[in-house]
């Protein structure tokens, strides 16, 4: 049986006759042949080339003179048969009018409609128009003419059938290529498709097409040449799925190279596909589907009257050989796989039992695993602690001022005085040391910032200056000596009746640095800027020294008052423990905030003076807020996903129809290359917002923040990065649903969890493949390295940052990311193990990379060190996987049903997993409660072991000055492991830490700065300006200029070359630096 296609374009009313006399004529019909006309969406054609006016001359409006009777779809009022049509409803009513077409059309078994599917459809108006009304060029959408075809179709089927003439079927090309809505059109309309490689993407309209077994007719060979290579064509999935799919030929002129292009496109697939060598398969499966594509109905879709859906007549396969098919018979339903959970379209959704008894298998297995996690996470935190209390104690640490100072805020009136503050803490052992309050330091800090910026301003210029003269004399001696070399007279210099000696020589005065006073720099007086900066400069420098001195006089509390915080420096280490973990003050609210390891660089200065009540306002807006952002984020990326389809948004909302109206090119990259790039620039700016608004909180420290901002990210990526995905829907769109009903948020999340199994094994892939190796290696930061230092590497200082500053680690972004895999791990670790053998892994790679990266490449100033306090809180967030992955199997559970649809699993759902997560509850907030003191403050039980290292350290001060002087070396850290009987692993770990090489300085501890934790404003010395050498010494008359205006400058260590590169080789004037 074969079937061949020919087209009819609907141009004119006799392409009917003649091609029907040609068949007739040519003798070219038979039994075994059957004719499908083919229609070409080809009305943008016709437009351009003036054949028609409007799509109502393809699809004329209203019926001829005397219409079929019967259930027809025209209302006259633009609706009417396509132009191809005609003919077909003159022939059905009179076959006498057309004699050799009615001949023909009992050979004629549908109609197929084609044209290039990867074309782009673009949506010109918000609500389709009649045919008569469409008089644009743009070609109608695939939808519009499948939906004219159908109609017509189906109305001529019902006129055919009254008459007892044969009818037709619609059966067009679909999901070939371009949008998959061309699938939703034809499963609306279509009693059949040819291609169909789309619906791989598609898997609810997979499973439509399978329920309705809607034919497809697939052909590889085709698809390999022009869409989709050969060993990713979907038909074998298709086909094990249960789709009523078939092999058939498609243009093989053109494809094919045999004689027989339907049994190469047979053989291909047995031999690509491992079918079976016998042909059981190719015979019951794919070849006796295909006779079910023949019309023997009067509907446009085939569904009154089927034939027996074990009928062997067609394909004259015996039912005997149907058998030893995977599937009984091409009607019946094939037999699902094991797991396979049943979707169905009532409201309920239930699972399967062998998914059901299988889960429950698994659980039980899995409760053992996940004591063991647990026990993990207890084993690591109990290390950590004896690792940050070794820390802490140790010899290094002991020796810097701030492991003997807390800061503590909201100080009451009364003692916001040394002697008070002194006083009150005496009877801590050991007493204390010093008290600096935090004063109000009014404009002093605007002073020095008013004056870094003008050095900063200065430097600039000079060097621009200096720049402009070398290439001026770099461009004077290129233009001398190509003059030499031509045998003329050189250029005259710029300005030759300057001093040869200065650099106004090179660069005349209107060519100097200038800049605007006003806003941005935009408006105002223009002023020369070097000037304007050595007078800045000396101005602020004396107005900071005024306000200095009155600092440091008699009257500092009535000019400066102290405000709601001190930094109290004990004499011992455990007596600011103590004093952390102690209820100081009878007032609510007051000094009940303090802070232990607290570096000055590390301090807020603008957040101590914040009173006690503001803060508790400011923490709940602040999480008000980060609550709503989180919530509400989903309306930017949702705007964001509109605008990567604007052709639909253009036409859905009225002030934005110009869209419309814009260039395809223009078109493509707001739908193509702004959508990504607006979304990255949204998750660019989450982190900072979420800074700002834990700074707005009132934390007084940054790496407070941090650990802030490490609680609010990590919450943000569970439910943005895990649940909502999960959901496949927003937060805002699940809210209603489960507002009406909280108890479906189980449900919803339980039926979900499983499917998107898939979408985190590849983000799992993803992040650890693309992720750790981009760290590794460290492309970007390389490429950022030279854009930096060719666009922002202008003066010595801006190189100095470049060259030889090290990246900072951002814990607060950089943990929340490795949590978020080890709770994905966790809670498919029972529902998809796999997911957790490819966590592991990515764990295996991030451990090598950060490894690396923290030894080699990051860099952790003192300020920044917690003592490890973010690892706790990571741990912490482990257990949130915990908490999904037992609260989606309990879902699972009290969702499973029997075979009568009634409830079969309650008791594994209480007894086990209900019981499980209480007990992981009480296992996590016991744990919290029994180390989260002992990770914030070393307990007494340590005072003397503080105490004998103490004594320890002045003892090893006397042998290390002996041992300098003798040029001995000595290993003096970290301190021996501890006589306790703590966990072996706990041993391992240290007796490995003292075998690393170990610093020769002598650790001499630091004795309290008179300025230790005072205000940055009230002492540091001004900043040098620091400019480059020249290879011309034009360099030494700015200095001379600049030390005559009262402003410090220096050229150590910077250099220019002739080109007028900046280069350095130290760190800048005033900072210390180390010569090796």
């Amino acid at each position: 049986m074969a079937e061949y296609r020919i087209s009819i374009y609907g141009r004119n009313v006799d392409e009917w006759d003649k091609l029907a006399k040609w068949i007739v004529k040519n003798e070219l019909f038979s039994d075994n042949v059957r004719w499908l006309i083919q229609i070409p969406r080809l009305y943008d054609v016709f437009k351009k080339s003036g054949a028609v006016q409007s799509f109502a001359e393809v699809v004329r409006s209203g019926f001829f003179s005397s219409p079929p009777p019967g259930d027809v779809f025209a209302d006259g009022s633009g609706f009417g048969e396509i132009d191809i049509f005609e003919p077909l409803y003159e022939v059905t009513q009179d076959p006498s009018s057309h004699p050799e077409l009615h001949i023909f059309l009992q050979r004629v078994v549908g109609f197929d409609s084609v044209d290039d599917e990867s074309k782009a459809e673009r949506r010109i108006y918000r609500k389709f128009p009649l045919p008569k009304d469409w008089t644009t060029t743009q070609n109608p959408p695939y939808a519009y003419w499948l939906y004219y075809l159908f109609a017509n179709i189906t109305s001529l089927n019902n006129w055919r059938h009254d008459r007892g003439f044969n009818t037709f079927w619609l059966r067009p090309h679909a999901g070939e290529a371009g949008d998959t809505d061309h699938l939703t059109s034809a499963f609306l309309t279509s009693h059949s498709i040819s291609h169909g490689i789309l619906l791989r993407k598609v898997p609810a309209l997979q499973y439509l097409f399978y329920l309705k077994q809607i034919g497809i007719a697939m052909s590889p060979l085709s698809n390999n040449a022009l869409f989709l290579t050969y060993e990713r064509n979907p038909l074998p999935n298709f086909f094990r799925t249960g789709l009523n799919v078939s092999l058939s030929t498609d243009d093989p002129l053109q494809f094919h190279f045999t004689k027989e292009p339907l049994l190469e496109e047979y053989s291909v697939a047995a031999q690509i596909y491992k079918l079976s060598p016998a042909g059981v398969n190719i015979d019951c499966s794919l070849s006796r589907r295909f006779p079910r594509m023949w019309p023997e109905t009067k509907g446009g879709r085939g569904e009154t009257t089927p034939r027996s859906h074990c009928d062997d007549t067609p394909s004259h396969v015996p039912s005997t050989r149907l058998a030893t098919n995977l599937f009984d018979c091409p009607y019946s339903p094939p037999r699902l796989p094991y797991y396979r959970i049943e979707v169905t379209l009532s409201p309920s959704t239930s699972v399967t039992t062998g998914l059901q008894s299988d889960l429950g298998t698994r659980s039980t297995n899995q409760s053992l695993p996940r004591f063991w996690v647990l026990y993990l996470i207890k084993r690591e935190l109990a290390a950590y602690v004896v690792l940050r209390q070794d820390f802490l104690i140790s010899r290094e640490h002991t020796a810097l001022p701030q492991a003997r100072t807390v800061l503590v805020t909201g100080v009451a009136k009364e003692y916001l005085n040394v002697k008070s503050l002194t006083k009150l803490c005496s009877v801590l052992p050991g007493g204390v040391s010093r008290v600096w309050l935090a004063r109000n330091m009014q404009d002093l800090p605007d002073l020095v910032e008013r004056n870094t910026k003008a050095c900063g301003k200065l430097e600039s210029a000079e060097t621009k200056l200096l720049k402009k003269a070398a290439k001026t004399i770099l461009s004077e001696t290129k233009a001398t000596a190509k003059a030499n070399k031509k045998g003329v007279d050189p250029p005259p210099p710029a300005d030759i009746e300057a001093d040869p000696s200065e650099i106004s020589r090179y660069v005349a005065k209107k060519d100097r640095p200038q800049h605007k006073l006003g806003l941005f720099g935009l408006i105002g007086k223009k002023v020369d800027t070097i000037d304007w900066a050595r007078e800045e400069i000396a101005t602020t420098h004396k107005l900071i020294g005024e306000q200095r001195t009155v600092l440091r006089g008699p009257d500092a509390q009535e000019y400066f008052p102290a405000q709601s915080a001190a930094f109290i420096a004990f004499n011992s280490q455990i007596a600011a423990h103590l004093f952390a973990q102690s209820l100081v003050h009878h007032a609510p609210l007051r000094m009940s905030d303090r802070y232990l390891e607290v570096d000055q660089d590390d301090v807020i200065w603008s957040n101590l003076t914040i009173n006690p009540y503001q803060i508790k306002v400011r923490y709940a807006i602040s999480w008000a807020a980060t609550i709503g952002l989180i919530v509400l984020w989903s309306f930017p990326v949702a705007f964001v996903g509109l605008i990567s389809n604007v052709s639909s948004l253009c036409l859905t909302v009225s002030w934005m129809e110009w869209l419309c109206k814009l260039p395809s090119p223009i078109e493509g990259i707001v739908e193509g290359d702004l959508p990504p790039l607006a979304l990255a620039i949204l998750f660019i700016f989450l982190p900072i917002v979420l800074r700002l608004l834990a700074r707005f909180q009132g934390i007084p420290l940054h790496s407070g923040i941090e650990l802030s901002l490490m609680t609010r990210y990590f919450i943000f990526l569970v439910i943005h990065g895990f649940l909502i995905v999960t959901l496949s829907s927003g937060l805002v769109a699940a809210i209603p649903a489960i507002t009406k009903d909280p108890a479906s948020a189980v449900t919803l999340l339980a039926t979900k969890l499983p499917a998107a199994s898939t979408f985190f094994l590849t983000y799992i892939v993803t992040t650890s493949l693309g992720g750790a190796s981009g760290s590794l290696l460290q492309i970007v930061t390389l490429i950022t390295y030279y854009v930096k230092l060719f666009l922002l590497g202008s003066t010595p200082r801006s190189v100095y940052k470049i060259k030889f500053q090290l990246q900072n680690v951002k814990w607060g972004t950089l943990f929340p990311n490795m949590t978020l895999l080890t709770v994905i791990g966790l809670t498919y670790s029972v529902i998809a193990p796999l997911v957790s053998g490819f966590a592991c892994v990515s764990f295996a790679f991030f451990w090598f990379v950060y490894k690396y990266l923290f030894l080699w490449v990051y860099d952790t100033p003192p300020a920044t060190e917690t003592g490890g306090q973010f690892f706790p809180k990571a741990l912490n967030h482990i257990f949130v996987g915990l908490y999904i992955e037992q609260v989606c199997l309990a879902g699972l559970f009290f969702l499973a049903r029997d075979d009568n649809g009634k409830a079969s699993s309650i008791p594994e759902g209480c007894a086990l997993m209900v019981v499980l997560i209480v007990f992981t509850a009480f296992f996590h907030i016991t744990l919290n409660s029994g180390y989260q003191p002992l990770i914030a403050f070393l307990p007494l039980s340590m005072a003397g072991r503080i105490e004998e290292l103490q004594r320890e350290s002045e003892e090893v001060e006397k042998k290390s000055e002996a041992a300098a002087m003798l040029g001995e070396k000595s290993n003096l850290f970290p301190p021996p492991p501890r006589a306790s009987g703590e966990e072996s692993l706990i041993r391992r770990r240290k007796s490995e830490a003292t075998s690393e090489t170990a610093p020769t300085r002598p650790i001499i501890p630091q004795h309290l700065d008179e300025h230790a934790f005072d205000h940055p404003a009230g002492y540091e010395p001004q900043r040098i300006v620091w400019i480059p050498t020249d290879w011309h010494n034009f360099y030494q008359h700015e200095l001379e200029e600049t030390q005559a205006a009262g402003v410090e400058i220096s050229a150590t260590g910077a250099t220019m070359n002739a080109k007028g590169h900046v280069d350095v080789v130290r760190s800048p004037p005033g900072d210390e630096w180390y010569d090796t």
